[in-house]
């Protein structure tokens, strides 16, 4: 398994639309990277079905695009972050605001959960998140991760945040509601101070990826992420939004690989292949899935297996076609629901 690192400039903004405009996406939807790495096919290869059916066919899969964390003191190394897995943890009493806000564990702290993980009625790890160190009071990692160098007090060390932005309707008949604003995922650079010495923390995008295409396909493939580097990812790219500074594909991904897991954490938005597989969903929350292109029509809405969830077994996942009913378009419009996943313990837990 590789990481593929989509490194963003300080103060690189994404406009990853939610349910409304003042809402964003705390992350990259592999959805939305799969639609515009269709379009970025089709305008340079002339292939969108071809990129369409690698991913159907299981050849390439990709995760969403989670938090890969640069800090000065540890170079050349990223930390990778995942959704917390909905699990109960601790073995004695937790304080449940600190462990609330922690939203995103470290792949080290993953590990160390996977270790201890217990099935049950409700599965539970022996971990105790608010007993270790985190990033801004959101991203938890283990002391070995962070190193002996590490600044002692990180709870500053915030590198992304929503941003709102105000906007203004011109070209309309009246001047009613002509104000509305639009919230971003912008990421700043964490500058820390200890003494004399000072630190500081990037943050960018990473997607796990799996594949077994050749060298020529595999090469395409990260052409392509290169060009939407420039093209940009999201909505509101003609104002900036959306932009990569770079492609780094990475090979330090440690994550367990065993098919005999007690449990699987999902890493993209789902949607089962049928009833079977959507029972196979042990702890998961839904999602609504919409979007539009040129012109008034709207795509269909779809409600997904949002990030994070719990499986029993791996399951595959489809593609999911949302075209409009009045499109006129001479394709069909797909929307990624297709499986990423990481097992979780053994099967004895």
């Amino acid at each position: 398994m590789q990481a593929i690192v989509l490194r963003c400039a300080d103060g690189a903004r994404f406009r990853l639309g939610e349910t409304s405009l003042e809402s964003v996406s705390p992350y990259l939807h592999a959805d939305t990277l799969f639609s515009a790495l269709c379009n970025v096919y089709a305008q340079v290869h002339h292939d969108a079905e071809g990129f369409i059916d690698l991913v159907r066919s299981g050849r390439l899969r990709f995760s969403s695009g989670f938090f890969a964390v640069e800090c000065s003191w540890l170079p050349g190394r990223y930390l990778y972050f995942v959704p917390r897995p909905p699990l109960l943890y601790g073995k004695g009493e937790v304080d449940p605001k600190k462990l609330r806000r922690i939203k995103f564990v470290s792949l080290g702290v993953l590990d160390r959960v996977a270790r201890t993980l217990r099935l049950g009625d409700i599965p539970a790890t022996d971990v105790d998140l608010t007993a270790l160190p985190t990033l801004g009071a959101t991203f938890a990692c283990t002391p070995e991760e962070l190193g002996p160098d590490a600044p002692a007090d990180l709870l500053e060390a915030r590198f992304h945040s929503v941003e709102a932005e105000t906007h203004v309707l011109v070209h309309q008949p009246s001047r009613t509601d002509a104000l509305y604003q639009e919230a971003n995922l912008t990421f700043r650079t964490a500058h820390l101070y200890t003494g004399a010495s000072a630190f500081y923390i990037r943050g960018h995008f990473y997607v796990l990826c799996r594949h077994t295409l050749d060298s020529n396909e595999w090469r395409r493939f990260l052409g392509c992420l290169r060009i939407l580097a420039d093209e940009g990812v999201g909505g509101s790219r003609s104002g900036g939004c959306g932009q990569f500074e770079d492609v780094e594909v990475r090979n330090d991904v440690a994550v367990q690989t065993s098919t005999q897991a007690g449990l699987y954490l999902s890493l993209a938005p789902t949607v089962p292949e049928d009833d079977s597989a959507f029972a196979a969903a042990r702890v998961y929350d839904l999602m609504p899935r919409a979007g539009g292109h040129a012109g008034p029509a709207r795509h269909r809405r779809v409600r997904m297996i949002r990030e994070g969830a719990l499986f029993d077994r791996p399951i595959d996942g489809r593609l999911v076609e949302v075209t409009p009913e009045t499109s006129s378009l001479p394709h069909p419009i797909y929307r990624s629901g297709l499986s990423f996943t990481l097992p979780l313990g053994t099967a004895d837990a």
